[in-house]
């Protein structure tokens, strides 16, 4: 802006010039026109005074002939005479009222002007009352008497004229001087603006036009990769166009720099070739990739290095490339310097400007060899896939199957062909209508059907996933069936176990105890001893029985759970009662730590006893004699959490889950040795679990155990 501001500046310093060289010519055209109308007034009032004595010259000349002839042409010219004279003294009051000189003579010259004409309308009055013989005697006397008035008039007009003469004479060299200087105005001016216009062409020429030459330089040093020339020191625009300038320069540069840095850097061959597919550039890649040094690339033919059978579909690419048609990378392979050749997927770009191609070259050896290697693993996939124990299914978003290995062919009792293509709900029944009515990776029980006709139980797991091709679903079939089967004998056996063996066992339970008691006499010591122990067998084996029938019951959903409001302490009561003794057996003692408030909960009482039954009698049996079990109880404010801690001998990390798991024991010689089936820890859990809530042990070897379980609390 600074420049346009300056401009601007000079601007209004010519136009101010002008702008009094305007003012200086009007003024002086002004005066010049003033003068000349002075000249004209004057020239005006002489004629009007001259006129006027005319008048009053013609006046008495025809009032003298009306004298003579008494006729009427000589009456009506001596009245029109008479009445021009109020107009000539009229007009001159009106042109000389800034000049009180003249004023003061045309007054003198109206009051003559008066009484003459006053005299002539006597003589004319008494003409017309005598007679011609009387009145031309009469005549005489009344020029005597005017003719002094007549003298005086003409010596005031005389003197009016002579004033207006002097006008007349000083007005020519007043007019001379004011062309004179009219004419210095103008040279003057002429020679100001000659100056002025001298003075900014110099200014532009060397402020801006030199300046802009630089620019012009430094544009040209760009393009050819020189030094620019020094930054200008003007702030104005043209100096703030040059730093911009330099700026822009060295971003170029910098971008060259860097464009530089990419090309040397770059891991595929980067170059430029003639339309004769000759290497005009060719980045230092070139010698990591092929072996050839830039500089002997340069001026070859990019044909020399194609191997013979890509060289024809290199050649067509590239002439495409030229067409415009080329809307994709193409490969073949390049001849390395060491004789081998190398896979290279080619990006070509046809530039008619330069008549050159741009291109990028980039080695696909290892992809190439890595997707040999990956049709490789899908193949050795595929096999491992055809020889798992499941069926594996591969359905579209639609549910189509495009993909079964052979168990899901032989599960369905179709072949692989017969399988594919079809859609996946006609293999199941009415309950699997679609995937959507399955949990996410879950593994949920459903009714298959083999040729889509014959009824058989599965477990299928179906995961959605979205792959290149789209959405889909990998479904994984189970055939069940010796699993039902199995569960069947199972039942079968807990059926037969339950009718079969505990009613006899009760009966032998009972005899033994009768037997014991002596009831039937006294008997030796020997058969009293083998009598308890055939009691304590019987009675662990009808515990087992209870134990598996309860497992079961619970897995099957049937065990019955009388849920009441009950509180924590009556829960720890119930089985501190039942453990009194078995402490008392292993010398084990009980340090309770229950809070002081009463905890309230919806639950089984008896089946929570029971737990803590098994958790107290676990850790008084794994405990050295004369330990002290812990057992403590307290609330969150959403559950109960029940705690018996130990100081046995711990449970190792990798058995902590797998204890509460059927017949489980960390040791072998713990059935054995401690008793007990295996199945406390297994039941605890179902009992739990059936309440909605968690059970689980922190061990460290040596250290002890504390084994823990936690139940929701009412309205939790």
């Amino acid at each position: 802006m600074k420049i346009v501001y300056k401009g601007l500046a000079f601007i209004s310093l010519i136009l101010v010039i002008q702008l009094c060289f305007v003012l200086a010519l009007l003024n002086l055209i002004n005066e010049a026109e003033k003068t000349a109308g002075e000249q004209a007034q004057a020239k005006l009032i002489v004629g009007h005074t001259n006129h006027l004595i005319h008048t009053y010259y013609d006046a008495a000349n025809t009032l003298k002939k009306y004298f003579l002839s008494r006729d009427a042409d000589s009456n009506e010219k001596y009245e029109a005479v008479l009445d021009k004279v109020p107009q000539e003294i009229a007009w001159l009051s009106k042109n000389l009222k800034g000049d009180p000189e003249a004023k003061s003579a045309l007054k003198r010259i109206e009051t003559k002007s008066k009484r003459i004409s006053n005299f002539l309308r006597e003589a004319k009055k008494t003409a017309d009352e005598e007679s011609i013989v009387t009145a031309i005697p009469m005549l005489g006397d009344f020029r005597e008497k005017i003719q002094p008035l007549f003298d005086g008039l003409v010596v005031d007009a005389d003197q009016l004229i002579k004033k207006q003469e002097k006008i007349l004479e000083n007005n020519p060299a007043r007019q001379a001087e004011e062309r004179k200087q009219l004419r210095q105005i103008l040279y003057y001016g002429i020679a100001a603006n000659v100056i002025v216009a001298i003075f900014l062409a110099l200014y532009f020429l060397t402020s801006i036009v030199h300046r802009v030459d630089i620019l012009m330089e430094n544009t040209r040093r760009l393009s050819v990769g020189k030094d620019l020339k020094p930054v200008m020191r003007a702030s104005d625009e043209i100096g703030q166009l040059d730093k911009t300038f330099h700026r822009m320069a060295d971003q170029l540069s910098e971008a060259r720099r860097k464009e530089r840095a990419i090309l040397d850097n770059a891991l595929d061959v980067i170059c430029a070739l003639d339309k004769n597919c000759r290497f005009q550039e060719v980045s230092p890649a070139s010698i990591e990739l092929w072996g050839y040094e830039e500089e002997f690339l340069l001026g070859h033919r990019l044909q020399e290095f194609i191997a013979e059978d890509t060289l024809a579909y290199a050649e067509e690419m590239f002439e495409r490339a030229r067409q415009s048609s080329l809307d994709s990378p193409f490969e073949s392979k390049v001849r390395k310097a060491d004789g081998d050749y190398i896979d290279t997927l080619w990006s070509v770009q046809w530039n008619e400007e330069d008549s050159a191609f741009y291109c990028v070259a980039h080695d696909i050896t290892d992809r190439k060899r890595a997707e040999e290697l990956l049709r490789a693993s899908e193949e050795r996939l595929r096999q491992l896939i055809d020889s798992l124990p499941v069926g594996v299914i591969l359905a579209t978003e639609d549910e189509v199957i495009e993909y079964a290995n052979e168990r899901a062919g032989d599960i369905f009792l179709f072949d692989r062909e017969g399988i594919c293509n079809r859609p996946l709900k006609d293999l199941f029944s009415d309950r699997l209508k679609s995937l959507d009515t399955l949990s996410e990776g879950a593994l949920e029980e459903v009714t298959g059907l083999r040729k889509a006709v014959t009824a058989f139980p599965a477990e299928v797991s179906a995961v959605r996933y979205v792959s290149s091709e789209g959405v889909k679903f990998l479904v994984v079939v189970l055939d069940v069936t010796e699993k039902f089967e199995l569960i069947k004998l199972r039942r079968s056996f807990v059926s037969m176990v339950s009718h079969e063996l505990r009613t006899p066992l009760t009966s032998i339970q009972s005899f033994l105890g009768m037997l014991n008691m002596g009831v039937y006499g006294e008997l030796p010591d020997q058969v009293l001893k083998l009598g308890a122990s055939a009691e304590r067998s019987t009675n662990q084996l009808i515990r087992l029985i209870n134990e598996l029938l309860d497992v079961e019951k619970m897995e099957q959903g049937k065990l019955e759970m009388r849920i009441a409001s009950t509180s924590v302490q009556e829960i720890v009561g119930d089985a501190l009662e039942f453990t009194g003794p078995y402490l008392d057996k292993y010398d084990i003692q009980l340090e309770e730590d229950l809070d002081s408030g009463e905890i309230v909960l919806e639950a089984d009482r008896e089946r929570l006893s029971q737990v803590l039954i098994n958790l107290v009698s676990n850790a008084a049996k794994f405990s050295p004699r004369g330990a002290t079990v812990k057992l403590a109880a307290s609330s969150d404010g959403e559950s109960a959490r029940f705690e018996v801690i130990d100081r046995g001998r711990g449970i190792p990390a990798e058995h902590c889950q797998a204890i509460f798991e059927r017949f489980h024991q960390v040791e072998e010689s713990d059935s054995s040795e401690k008793g007990g089936s295996g199945l406390g820890l297994a039941i605890c859990k179902l009992i739990v679990e059936a309440h909605g809530g968690d059970i689980g042990v922190q061990s460290e070897p040596g250290e002890g155990s504390t084994f823990w379980f936690s139940i929701p609390l009412k309205g939790a």
